[in-house]
């Protein structure tokens, strides 16, 4: 079986030799070397062509940012960044996402020889996943046929660069409910995703495996390119239309019918937790609560969160898309959804926000007419 080639890119010493050490300890694995900064790490990959790269952010002659986007935009490579819990460390991470990084994981602030020693088996599980994604179509965006001209609403005007409080729309007083999870790639997906939704007849919920201070970071950065305020969701949070909701890291996101109104409750997760937040968690308390007045989207993502959510979403008779294995950088979470039975329908990414704003209209409609 071939090996995983892996090159390591990281300006400290310590965690050059403790990344080699962890990764060459793993039979999949071959480390193909290291290198101090970007420039030696780009002659390195023009030679030795890795599988994977890692990658830290504050490095000498050129930053990892830079570094990344230029590198996706000649020769992409999937990349686990290395990065830290700090607010800026979280920013930063967020920032990668969007340019096209697989992965991240968190390094220790204090006793770093000492806590690096609990990471081996993440870093050994995210590197070798990593270098399994399908990323051209994740960077490079590519087309989709378009649907048919009665498939598709007219574009609304959602980006005048001015936030709209929703004050002078005529609000549904429980709105559709439109949720969305995701993992590995998801950042991206998530993206290209809401900036086509309509959001003036549904909620929107977001789910990502991060851990605290990273949905802080990813709920601000949408918060920014999006019309309408995106916040990371608190306990009591009324659901109405236009509002965007992040679940907060480690933490999952329930919602609640509560006279006549959703409500958000959130809650610590459960130490058998796998994942943090919980995809399956969102969408099993939304099926209770909403059944056939949810829209439920699963994009890319590792592993299996999110499938026992969507068929019993499916099953209360909500309308369930799932990301198509094409434009998935991993194909994980949509294909063990489909697998069990969960999935309405598979669609392009580019096709997802199409399709949601013609099911919410027309959710919207019979909502209004009850």
């Amino acid at each position: 079986m071939k090996k995983v080639k892996a090159l390591i890119v990281d300006d400290s010493a310590l965690v050059r030799r403790f990344l080699s050490e962890t990764l060459s300890g793993d039979p999949a694995i071959e480390v193909i070397g290291t290198a101090i900064d970007p420039i030696f790490a780009f002659s390195k990959i023009m030679k030795e062509q890795p599988d994977v790269i890692t990658l830290d952010v504050e490095m000498p002659r050129m930053d990892g940012l830079t570094f990344l986007e230029k590198l996706m935009k000649s020769h992409p490579i999937p990349v686990v960044m290395i990065s830290s819990r700090t607010q800026k460390g979280c920013e930063t991470t967020i920032r990668a996402l969007e340019l096209g990084a697989v992965d991240f994981i968190t390094k220790p602030s204090r006793n770093l020889s000492e806590q690096l020693q609990g990471l081996k088996k993440e870093i050994i599980y995210k590197v070798k996943n990593a270098a399994r994604a399908n990323l051209r179509p994740a960077v490079q965006g590519g087309e989709a046929p378009d649907f048919g001209a009665d498939e598709v609403l007219a574009a609304p005007d959602l980006h005048s660069g001015k936030k709209d409080p929703l004050t002078n729309l005529s609000l549904l007083y429980r709105p559709p409910l439109v949720v969305i999870g995701a993992s590995t790639g998801g950042v991206i997906a998530v993206n290209k995703v809401l900036q086509g939704i309509d959001p003036r007849k549904a909620a929107i919920l977001v789910v990502l495996h991060m851990p605290e201070g990273f949905t802080t970071s990813f709920a601000k950065n949408l918060d920014a390119v999006l019309p309408y305020p995106v916040k990371e969701a608190a306990t009591g949070d009324v659901l109405k239309a236009g509002t965007f909701h992040v679940a907060p890291g480690n933490r999952n996101m329930l919602v609640e019918k509560v006279g006549g109104q959703f409500k958000i409750v959130i809650k610590s997760c459960d130490k058998n937790d796998i994942y943090k937040p919980s995809v399956n968690k969102t969408y099993q308390s939304v099926a209770k609560a909403a059944g056939s007045h949810a829209v439920a989207v699963i994009l890319t993502g590792m592993g299996d969160d999110g499938a026992r959510g969507m068929f019993m979403l499916r099953q209360a008779g909500a309308y369930t898309i799932a990301q198509s294995k094409e434009t998935c950088i991993i194909f994980g979470m949509p294909k063990r959804a489909i697998e069990m039975g969960g999935v309405t329908e598979v669609l392009h990414l580019n096709q997802i926000a199409a399709r949601v704003n013609r099911i919410i209209c027309k959710q919207g409609e019979k909502s209004a007419s009850n």
